[in-house]
């Protein structure tokens, strides 16, 4: 992949484990946002592939906002929710024509109320008796008030929208979490809470930030992306600064052992230039 005719990505592998807590860095312009797009797939690479499970889900939050408020702040994330509430409107409808009947011997009645009672149970393993306490709890954790949550998100300012977007991203729970700069507009007290949520949550994330002990609380790994490779490193932020450092130390150390055997052989070619058997 390019970006104004200068590589940014060639030829990098990685795969990334059901509950990995991954830091994604490298200097300003090297391609973290690129390559979170990448794997969202709202970039597409020109070549090579992205392989994930039919049923993996992956959520993004971005640092551009591009919203659509209807409703309330509370209303807002309840399209969190959209397979728990289609359930609950198919409920609805079949209570009300249950309701209506009066021969309970017809086998359509009990295919309705068979129905009902398989909906019921879905209902409850996606969590539908606690959508409300869910809400507030991300919601709370993220700064906002249970007056804040009566508001017209719409209404909000920029970065408590953004706080908004990343509350309906968390209640989702995708197996996969992209964020690009999640504490840009996030209090101390925010931070802190976000920190515990994510070092707990259950799936993967892959993070860009540059608050290092954000990075360092969260995430177990680091990717780096250098010259339009990456290097993998099997740890926390402020490990890797350290084993980067160790690992420039010996790249430069098994260069000078190159150039030192590349002088000692040149020596020898000089000395015996006269006898082409010898220099050669």
């Amino acid at each position: 992949m390019q970006f104004n005719g200068i590589p940014l990505f060639d030829g990098i592998t990685f795969t990334v484990g059901d509950q990995d807590k991954i830091g994604l860095v490298g200097k300003n312009g090297a391609g973290k946002s690129t390559l979170l797009n990448v794997l969202y797939g709202d970039i597409k690479p020109e070549s090579g592939v992205i392989t994930t499970s039919k049923q993996h889900t992956i959520g993004f939050l971005k640092q551009q906002l591009h919203a659509d408020y209807t409703g309330t702040v509370k209303e807002e994330c309840r399209s969190a929710f959209d397979a728990v509430l289609n359930i609950e409107d198919e409920l609805e409808s079949l209570l009300i024509t249950i309701i209506e009947y009066s021969d309970y011997d017809n086998p359509e009645y009990s295919e309705l109320c068979e129905r009902m009672s398989d909906l019921y149970a879905q209902l409850e393993i996606l969590g539908g008796n606690t959508i409300e306490a869910s809400i507030e709890k991300i919601l709370l954790g993220l700064g906002f008030t249970h007056e804040s949550m009566q508001k017209q998100a719409k209404e909000l300012s920029g970065g408590w929208q953004m706080r908004l977007e990343l509350a309906k991203l968390l209640l989702r729970k995708p197996h996969t979490l992209l964020l690009d700069e999640p504490t840009n507009h996030l209090d101390i007290d925010s931070i802190r809470w976000l920190e515990t949520y994510l070092a707990q949550y259950d799936g993967a994330v892959i993070l860009v930030s540059h608050d290092r002990v954000f990075l360092d609380t969260i995430t177990k790994r680091t990717i780096e992306i250098r010259n339009a490779g990456i290097e993998d490193y099997p740890c926390s932020y402020s490990k890797y600064v350290i084993e980067r450092l160790e690992r420039e130390e010996h790249r430069k150390k098994a260069y000078m052992a190159q150039q030192k055997e590349i002088a000692k052989t040149q020596e020898c070619i000089d000395r015996f230039r006269s006898k082409a058997n010898l220099a050669s």
